[in-house]
């Protein structure tokens, strides 16, 4: 059986990795949103006919404003999900690999969470404001699937390279990663 433990400071240098993934990967998310909400031609076709292209840049201003509103509460939920897994995996000292992957249904079950969050999120923040009918078609796909994939991304590289190494076998697939960081 694993040994429980409670290292506070180790937990807070763990914790504070999974917010050093999740800023660069934020900066990166804003500045795409932010080319595909930053020309005249991003506005879908209704809306450029229909206003004149001052009104159609301070539409698309507020366009990126509800897409960044979401892509930033999407990825604070990635960060508190990842933190309370590190947290958990932070006080087993797992002595072989089958006790490593102790926390795995945790992981699973705060990954699915976070998706469910994520999309009540682009609910509230993204289809309530009408985005999709404001951007052209492949803007508004590329920036919905972009803010998916980053907050997936941001909170599985958090937890596998945040999780000391005999828990990694707690995040699926995670035995690829490098544990320089670990």
């Amino acid at each position: 059986m694993a040994v429980q433990t409670n290292d506070l400071s180790e937990t807070i240098v763990r914790i504070g990795k999974s917010l050093a993934i999740h800023l660069p990967i934020a900066a990166i998310l804003m500045g795409l949103i932010y080319w595909l909400t930053s020309n005249f031609t991003d506005a879908s076709e209704d809306l450029r006919a229909n206003y004149d292209p001052q009104a159609v840049m301070d539409t698309l201003q507020l366009v990126r404003s509800s897409l960044w509103e979401w892509l930033v509460i999407a990825l604070i939920v990635s960060f508190l999900c990842s933190a309370l897994f590190i947290a958990a995996a932070q006080r087993r000292h797992p002595r072989n690999p089958s006790e490593g992957a102790s926390r795995k249904a945790m992981w699973v079950a705060l990954m699915l969470a976070m998706l469910v969050a994520t999309g009540v999120l682009w609910w509230l923040y993204v289809s309530q404001a009408e985005v999709q009918v404001q951007l052209m078609g492949g803007n508004y796909s590329g920036a919905v699937t972009l803010v998916g994939i980053g907050t997936m991304l941001a909170y599985y590289l958090s937890t596998a390279l945040a999780v000391t190494v005999t828990m990694k076998p707690s995040v699926p697939a995670s035995g690829v990663l490098p544990t320089f960081w670990n």
